[in-house]
């Protein structure tokens, strides 16, 4: 049963009143549950699952694998012999994890009479953990290695690459997060609809308050339509880049500000 503008007023403003929630956290957690619940007890009107390999990484792979190939031909051309191989093994044993950092994000969606669902991953976690921990234990014999023959002196200059792999560590560990989401149609005043194709690939999404939901370009239009179905007449939508001097948009976030004011701290510092 889907909830009707009365319905999602009604849920709004009883947790606003309610005492026992100390924050806006609190208010927002509980605000999230009711429709999670709601959103998983209703028939999905489209249901889809996507995995998006971000432009950005792709030129960052291809200028990673330049300079890999460009680092060990160097080695064997201009290093001596009885240590090519060395290094090499060095080079893939110290850099190939970096791979992992080029990795897609998986969504899957779930679209409602209600509302939406997404959620949101970065693929590999399992190996990225497994190889984070190898990591760790062989930067930690390094470091310590280090101080034993060279003392302090080993982290100056190019010695500062061994605690490069710590910063690798926290990079990768940072990018296992999860994102989940579950939202009213009835709270949703700014949507933003972009489609761009180019050389490295297309970036079709949606932006619903600041949340995301992508899909297939063959698929585009049908999502935009179920969307401009379910959102309120008084939303602002946008599929040619939001206008920050419009009258609606600005009407439209007085709008959300007024009647979902627990929510205006994550709409503004989202990141993924």
């Amino acid at each position: 049963m889907s909830t009707t503008q009365d319905e999602y007023d009604q849920i709004r403003q009883a947790i606003m009143a309610e005492r026992c929630y100390k924050n806006d956290d609190e208010r927002l957690i509980a605000f999230k549950g009711i429709y999670q619940n709601i959103i998983h007890s209703e028939e999905a009107v489209a249901e889809w699952e996507l995995e998006f390999y971000p432009p950005s990484h792709k030129v960052e792979l291809f200028l990673f694998v330049l300079f890999y190939i460009a680092f060990n031909t160097f080695i064997y051309y201009y290093v001596g012999d009885s240590v090519v191989t060395t290094l090499i093994a060095s080079g893939v044993i110290l850099f190939s994890p970096m791979l992992l950092m080029f990795h897609p994000i998986c969504y899957r969606h779930k679209i409602t009479q209600s509302g939406f669902y997404v959620l949101k991953y970065k693929k590999g976690k399992k190996i990225r953990t497994i190889i984070l921990k190898i990591y760790l234990v062989l930067a930690s014999f390094a470091v310590i290695y280090a101080l034993m023959t060279v003392g302090f002196m080993a982290f100056a200059g190019a010695g500062a690459g061994v605690l490069g792999i710590f910063v690798f560590i926290a990079i990768v560990a940072k990018d296992n997060r999860v994102s989940e989401v579950f939202f009213p149609w009835r709270g949703v005043l700014i949507a933003e609809a972009v489609n761009n194709s180019g050389f490295w690939g297309d970036d079709c999404r949606f932006e619903l308050n600041n949340y995301e939901l992508r899909s297939e370009l063959k698929d585009f239009e049908m999502i935009k339509d179920l969307i401009l179905k379910n959102i309120r007449n008084e939303s602002y939508f946008t599929d040619t880049g939001y206008d920050f001097n419009s009258e609606k948009g600005k009407q439209a976030n007085k709008i959300l500000e007024k009647e979902l004011p627990f929510y205006m701290i994550e709409y503004r510092s989202i990141d993924f």
